[in-house]
């Protein structure tokens, strides 16, 4: 699955090598496929660091052919928008069609863009996930993973 989306491995953080640990790169991109940015995160302290637009993650060869995407959304009859790189190429790696957002929050005017161009039949279910971790809740009270969300 991973290979489906281009990932890359640099063997150093490339904006501080003085962290001294890998980094993983993919690539973000527009509704319309074109790339706008890279998405990167270290490896080994977690620290997750993005550069460009923080456009939306799709399948490389979705990106490619809007047509491919169309008729795998409507052959699974669902498209499953998730948070963060690794949950879109987990849900891909389990047969779903899946596009990516950067944050709770980011990318959702990409995706709606790139979903009202492929024309959907209204049939088509569109499922948001988010993340639901403890410690995410604010003194507030919000729980920006999980609420955004719903």
């Amino acid at each position: 699955a991973l290979a489906d989306f281009q990932l890359g491995r640099f063997a150093f953080y490339f904006s501080d090598v003085r962290k001294n640990c890998s980094t993983w790169t993919w690539i973000e991109r527009t509704a319309t496929g074109a790339v706008c940015g890279i998405g990167h995160r270290r490896q080994g302290d977690g620290q997750k660091r993005f550069q460009g637009s923080r456009g939306i993650v799709l399948a490389t060869a979705h990106a490619a052919d809007p047509k491919k995407l169309r008729a795998d959304i409507v052959a699974r009859r669902r498209v499953i928008l998730t948070e963060g790189f690794s949950d879109t190429v987990a849900a891909h790696a389990m047969g779903e069609v899946a596009i990516g957002r950067p944050s709770v929050a980011g990318g959702m005017v990409e995706i709606a863009a790139l979903l009202n161009s492929l024309d959907l039949p209204d049939t088509i279910e569109v499922i948001i996930s988010g993340e639901n971790y403890q410690n995410d809740q604010d003194a507030a009270g919000r729980w920006p993973g999980r609420d955004a969300a719903r």
